[in-house]
């Protein structure tokens, strides 16, 4: 699935062999696609992906409008998706068993020591509900989120892909507990977001949502960071000092923790839940993880 449909197909199933593409991982993704002999590619719209693997993969187009841009070239069945689908053969020719377990194996990563993003990720899913909703903001954690949190049901995962605007983490958790007040909601945000959006805190503390709010605080626009890393380029313009979040939000009348490790975050983020109160944990974690990752 893509990275804006997660959740249509859970995570857990058998057959799940990753998010496509332009997250984490991305080759081992790309490989997985160019071992199928043909792709039904379902609702989905090129512009979530940053490499066109779509131009030279063989691609059927299921949808209700017609997807054609650019390279993107499908031949196209349009209409109904439930209906163009419910006619597709109930009886496909399967994978191999090892190919798909060799695909599977390949999107498989073991966090690094430490104040590890990948571990943050893995204990905050440990803890957080199953039907919770999760809204991502933009950064080095989008890509490690959009791979490696696992949604298990549609509507529970949304993050900005595409545009991917910064600053969009913490008002779509506003509005999803807005439109499901009986839900629990977390909003995963870099530091370099949080900055932007510090003043909806006075909304969150007004109208006492609920909100988890996390912030992954690496001191750094990580994935900048990283790009400049990859073109050989000295890292510029990228690092910066961040506030004790912590302090900040307890300044808005939020209750707040700063997380001396992984272990205590996630002792944080449970008694946070557990309180149906606005709640902001500050996590500092290091960005290194990340250029294995990205």
């Amino acid at each position: 699935m893509t990275p804006k449909a997660k959740g249509i197909v859970s995570e857990d199933h058998p057959l799940f062999c990753g998010v496509a593409s332009g997250m984490c991982i991305d080759r081992e993704i790309l490989d997985t696609i160019a071992a199928a002999d043909v792709v039904l590619a379902v609702g989905f719209d090129p512009v979530e992906c940053d490499k066109t693997w779509f131009a030279k993969t063989n691609i059927v187009s299921i949808d209700d409008a017609s997807m054609h841009e650019g390279e993107y070239r499908p031949v196209e069945a349009i209409g109904d998706i439930a209906a163009l689908l419910a006619e597709l053969n109930s009886s496909p020719k399967p994978w191999p068993a090892d190919l798909l377990k060799r695909r599977r194996d390949a999107i498989v990563r073991q966090p690094s020591s430490g104040l590890s993003p990948l571990r943050m990720i893995e204990e905050l899913r440990a803890v957080f509900p199953r039907d919770g909703i999760v809204t991502c903001d933009v950064g080095s954690h989008k890509l490690a989120m959009g791979s490696f949190w696992r949604s298990y049901e549609l509507g529970t995962f949304f993050m900005s892909n595409g545009l991917s605007g910064m600053g969009f983490g913490i008002p779509a958790a506003i509005a999803a507990q807005l439109a499901h007040p009986d839900r629990k909601v977390m909003a995963v945000v870099g530091d370099g977001g949080m900055l932007m959006m510090m003043h909806d805190l006075a909304l969150i503390r007004e109208l006492a949502l609920p909100i988890l709010i996390v912030v992954f605080t690496d001191r750094s626009l990580s994935l900048i960071r990283v790009s400049e890393s990859r073109k050989k380029i000295e890292p510029y313009g990228v690092d910066f000092c961040p506030p004790d979040f912590a302090a900040a939000a307890q300044a808005f009348g939020i209750a707040s923790h700063r997380a001396a490790d992984i272990s205590d975050a996630r002792a944080a983020a449970e008694r946070a839940l557990a309180s149906g109160k606005p709640f902001l944990m500050d996590v500092p974690i290091e960005y290194r993880e990340y250029y294995e990752l990205v």
